[in-house]
């Protein structure tokens, strides 16, 4: 069994999507997340496929509000809704357990501003 992270770098305010959309008035966002998730998770897949290899994806917690914007909250909810359209019930939830309601994360579950802790972190769901 192999879990993958990808996603929250591509998800925050100075990285990838933001900073891209910051650079371009036309720039699809949605459009953008799409095609990344589709190429990440393909590829992971093929790859996979040829190594007989279990995959599940986790999928991006929330920010802290002290760290970001509130928009960076509305491309990672996007993000993570993209993702669990492309991998269904292989989805490792770092994001519901850790978020407020105003959509950052809860003050007290990240060891840093981009962190979570690690004992935070939820792989029950795939033991054995």
């Amino acid at each position: 069994k192999v879990v993958l992270f990808f996603g929250e770098i591509d998800c925050r305010d100075d990285e990838g999507f933001l900073k891209q959309k910051a650079k371009d008035d036309t720039y699809a966002l949605e459009e953008s997340i799409e095609d990344v998730v589709r190429k990440y998770v393909d590829f992971a897949k093929k790859t996979a496929r040829k190594r007989k290899l279990e995959l599940y994806f986790a999928n991006v917690p929330p920010p802290l509000a002290s760290y970001a914007s509130k928009e960076s909250t509305t491309v990672v909810v996007k993000f993570n809704e993209i993702l669990q359209r492309y991998v269904k019930e292989k989805i490792i939830d770092r994001y519901t357990p850790y978020k407020q309601e105003n959509g950052f994360a809860k003050e007290d579950s990240h060891i840093d501003n981009v962190h979570l802790c690690p004992s935070t972190e939820i792989f029950t769901k795939i033991k054995g």
